[in-house]
């Protein structure tokens, strides 16, 4: 049984490539580094309505334990670090997200 982070963003086509470059390069690299994710996180890619992408990942923990640490040592930071660059694209509309955490008994691979 694995233990999931999965985030899905609606992302305007005009900053799309800038924010997956953050997430992938920045945002994930600091969030691995806390020693709670296992592997590398799974992504979908998806056009959305009219000039938007839907954007989900799948990020692995170790255990729930793990994503205890996570959300209670290490997660207020990281968002802060995403919201000092991002922030303002979800204040004006241009990107919406929603996270969720929870076992799952079967990944089925994308």
């Amino acid at each position: 049984m694995q233990f999931l982070f999965i985030v899905m963003f609606t992302v305007d086509m005009e900053i799309i490539h800038d924010f997956m470059e953050f997430m992938e390069r920045i945002h994930f690299p600091d969030m691995h580094a806390t020693g709670c994710f296992v592997g590398k996180p799974r992504k979908v890619l998806q056009s959305g309505e009219p000039n938007t992408f839907n954007l989900t990942y799948f990020h692995e923990l170790k255990s729930e334990n793990e994503w205890k640490l996570y959300n209670d040592t290490f997660r207020a930071k990281l968002k802060k670090d995403f919201a000092d660059n991002f922030g303002q694209f979800i204040e004006n509309g241009q990107l919406k997200a929603v996270s969720t955490a929870g076992r799952v008994d079967e990944v089925l691979e994308v």
